[in-house]
């Protein structure tokens, strides 16, 4: 155990070199925790590896006077008990950083003593650790209602902007942690991100809990050393799922935006005979490309996969839409890196390779550019939801319904829906990749019949309607404004009723 205080935590929040950094938002609530007269409660920051939470201990101790401050840094080899000593001896000082607290050996069963006995007295306690999962079960736990979390986990296309400078491209590949794209560049990285960020961190934190039944349906997975595995396996097939359901989207013959009519109006491609993409045999052999035949999955049960995803969402690592089976991982870059694996598998499939270049070409632009759209629009939903101020007046949903038009029943969906919660309007937005403007990306927004039927179902009348693209501000008519995606998420309030 490492312990700084005076000259030497001095020292050592210079060597950190935070003074010129831009700060998280969330910083701005730690500082309200430390100034805020004491409520007997504690402070837990609580997030994946590299999402800035030693780097914001430094910022908020620069901001304190360093004479009143206490940096204590644990190991494994340290437990609450040593902890408490050294609190005891240090007991001069009023502001207390605990680095790295999820190492003691029994932190998790015996956390309430920095609340109870510290806290009590009058001191601020913050605390830190990696494996955030652990802090997560302390607080639903031993910390219950004594402890404020701070969540790093999740950083926003405006926060990450803000911070680094990168545009929304960059965030789509590399967005989720602050290490400049580096975590999830390539495979390697992104694996060993998953194994050791995630993975690790929720099995430590469930070994550390050492309760019966701590791993729930997962204790047999836990007991032959597949526990890990099994997690790192349903982040892959969430995944695979979301990549396969863009496959599907870009193969079906209806699809406005398909890839076949794509290459029909392609000028490099009209002379050549491509109808084999429509082919059901052709289709069903990408899909097979793309499958993963896993054991380990095949042994699980659906309660199993489920108790899965709940730890996954504990941890901050995906969000599950509203009424839907649909999962948005908080992290894009996460995402973007395993899908990019597979879609390369994709394009070694035989059936493929032994299309012309240009048709190959085409297909894997249109594809990437799904998926990119796709990821679009979970950013710009999940944005929504997790702002404060927008949840706040809005609830945010996907609208989905089955209508009667001239060509037959047919699926409709509204990418985005922003319904008031006190009011009775509503925003409809659609999300396109695209930096052109075109006919098409309004087409559910125009539709009076999915309109009506909307309003029949929900008691609301639309009263915005924006298409959410790559390219400039526009109004167009039938009351749709199209909105560059950029501008939208950096000032969502400008473009909405406030």
């Amino acid at each position: 155990m490492e312990i700084y205080s005076n000259e030497n935590l001095r020292k050592l929040i210079n060597s950190y070199g935070v003074a010129e950094y831009k700060k998280r938002d969330v910083f701005n609530d730690l500082q309200r925790f430390i100034n805020a007269p004491n409520d007997k409660r504690i402070c837990a920051l609580f997030g994946l590896r590299r999402t800035g939470k030693t780097t914001l201990i430094m910022q908020s101790l620069l901001e304190q006077n360093a004479n009143k401050c206490l940096l204590i840094q644990c190991s494994y080899e340290d437990d609450i008990g040593t902890l408490n000593q050294n609190l005891i001896k240090y007991d001069e000082y009023d502001i207390i950083y605990i680095d790295e607290v999820t190492k003691l050996s029994n932190f998790v069963n015996a956390a309430s003593i920095l609340a109870d006995k510290y806290a009590a007295l009058g001191k601020k306690i913050i605390l830190s650790g990696t494996d955030s999962y652990a802090l997560d079960l302390a607080y639903r736990d031993e910390l219950y209602d004594r402890c404020r979390l701070l969540h790093t986990t999740y950083i926003s296309y405006k926060e990450y902007n803000y911070l680094l400078g990168k545009d929304l491209d960059e965030y789509i590949k590399y967005g989720g942690t602050l290490t400049d794209g580096k975590t999830f560049y390539n495979n390697d990285n992104k694996n060993n991100y998953i194994n050791s960020a995630i993975v690790k961190n929720i099995e430590r934190s469930l070994a550390q809990a050492g309760r019966d039944g701590e791993f729930g349906v997962l204790r047999e997975f836990y007991e032959r050393g597949e526990f890990s595995t099994f997690l790192q396996k349903i982040i892959e097939l969430n995944n695979i799922s979301f990549l396969m359901s863009t496959v599907n989207r870009a193969f079906k013959s209806h699809d406005i935006g398909s890839l076949y009519d794509l290459l029909l109006k392609n000028k490099e491609t009209t002379d050549m005979d491509f109808s084999f993409l429509k082919s059901k045999d052709f289709q069903d052999k990408i899909r097979l490309s793309l499958s993963i035949k896993e054991p380990l999955i095949a042994k699980a049960s659906r309660e199993t996969i489920e108790e899965a995803k709940k730890y996954l969402e504990w941890a901050d690592v995906i969000y599950r839409v509203p009424n839907s089976d649909e999962v948005i991982f908080t992290q894009p870059g996460l995402r973007y890196s395993q899908l990019e694996s597979e879609l390369n598998v994709l394009k070694n499939s035989k059936e493929l390779l032994a299309c012309p270049a240009q048709i190959r070409n085409i297909v894997y632009d249109k594809l990437e550019s799904d998926i990119k759209g796709r990821m679009l629009e979970d950013i710009i939903f999940y944005q929504l939801a997790k702002d404060e101020k927008i949840s706040y007046k809005y609830s945010t949903f996907k609208y989905k319904s089955v209508v009667d038009e001239n060509m037959g029943r047919r699926d409709k969906e509204i990418d985005i829906v922003l319904m008031g919660k006190k009011t009775n309007n509503s925003y409809w937005i659609e999300v396109k990749y695209s930096k052109a403007q075109d006919d098409n990306q309004s087409v559910h927004l125009i539709s009076k019949t999915l309109e009506n039927k909307f309003k029949e179902e929900t008691n609301t009348e639309v009263t915005g309607k924006i298409i959410l693209y790559r390219g400039e501000n526009l109004s167009i008519t039938n009351d749709i404004t199209s909105v560059n995606a950029s501008d939208f998420l950096l000032n969502p309030y400008k473009y909405l009723d406030y």
